[in-house]
This record gives C-alpha cells, sequence and structure tokens, in this order.
C-alpha cells in the first residue's frame, strides 16, 4: 500500500525516496514515463543505459520522484 498525505501534514517536500517500477513491456514503461511527464520534470531521459534496455527518472505534477526501468541490458 502506498499513501500521500495532505501538505500540512507530511510538508510538500519529498526528498530521500523514490518510486521504482520494473516493467516488462516495453511499450507500457514508455507510456507510464510519458504519463508522468506531463506536468511534471524529467531527471533522466528514457533511455539505455549500462543495466537496463529502457530506464528514466521523473518527478511526476505532485512532486513524488519515479524510476521507470525496462528489462535488462545483456
Amino acid at each position: 500500500m502506498g499513501a500521500d498525505s495532505p501538505p500540512d501534514i507530511g510538508g510538500a517536500a519529498k526528498a530521500g525516496f523514490s518510486i521504482s517500477i520494473q516493467l516488462d513491456d516495453e511499450a507500457d514503461a514508455e507510456r507510464i514515463f510519458n504519463a508522468f511527464t506531463e506536468g511534471g520534470a524529467v531527471m533522466m531521459p528514457f533511455g539505455q543505459t549500462f543495466w537496463a534496455i529502457r530506464f528514466g527518472m521523473v518527478t511526476d505534477r505532485y512532486g513524488t520522484p519515479w524510476m521507470i526501468n525496462y528489462g535488462t541490458a545483456g
């Protein structure tokens, strides 16, 4: 379970964590990454890395940081 809290309770800043998603479908991974960019900010573009076929980092419109990972580089 995950939940957010109103800014007056937990503070508006979300620092020191990211939510990581590992996906088995490249199209889904790209769709989710692009959806989070709408009104958000790209921290690392969605692309190839030494550990993944595709990986990217984005902060969504609510300030929540995400790491989207697809596949493993081989």
